[in-house]
């Protein structure tokens, strides 16, 4: 496993951030507050996102994205679950069980944790917009955009539960998700 850190030059925060599978991931959820439609997770009236990032719309986060980073594409997806030798969900196609290598230990519900694979995730939680701002999930799963669009309001993102499962899914792009960068690969040529 090999660790760095990654300092957004538009806000100054530094991120870890892990090479697996010869792809450099943010090992930390994305914290940059873009000017609407990003949020910190709600518990009662007290924001509580310092550890766990912000929660962005898809179109948010295509716009949260620094230089030289881009969400992940399905193809990444899966290049890190083989890399990590995740078990295949025969349930569905697109998962992986025993995902618990991706996992930090500590802010998860339940589960066996290890983060052997140094990604550090964290249940983030979930914002779902049905009348009013509905904030869930926290402790139970974390949810990345991916940069693939399914129709006009829908795109994919990557779903981790408390119990180890994973999966690719298809949201609303008007939810509140966390964001988890790739380097890109001529980035990551050319610093090497």
């Amino acid at each position: 496993m090999n660790t760095e850190c990654f300092t957004d030059e538009r806000d100054g925060q530094t991120y870890r951030t892990v090479e697996i599978g010869g792809v450099v991931w943010l090992a930390q959820n994305l914290d940059y507050k873009v000017a609407r439609y990003s949020w910190v997770y709600m518990n009662g009236r007290h924001p509580t996102g310092i550890d766990y990032g912000r929660l962005y719309t898809w179109r948010a986060a295509q716009e949260a994205v620094p230089d030289g980073w881009r969400l992940p594409t399905p193809k990444d997806y899966f290049a890190l679950a083989e890399s990590l030798n995740l078990t295949v969900n025969t349930m569905h196609t697109k998962g992986f069980k025993d995902a618990w290598t991706l996992q930090a230990p500590g802010g998860w519900t339940h589960g066996h944790a290890t983060n052997e694979s140094g990604f550090s995730a964290l249940p983030g939680g979930i914002r779902h917009y049905n009348n009013r701002p509905l904030f869930t999930g926290r402790g139970e799963r974390a949810r990345w955009w991916m940069s693939e669009e399914i129709g006009r309001d829908s795109a994919e993102a990557i779903e981790l539960t408390a119990g180890g499962w994973t999966d690719i899914t298809y949201q609303r792009k008007s939810d509140g998700y966390s964001v988890r960068c790739i380097k890109n690969e001529k980035e990551a040529l050319n610093n090497e």
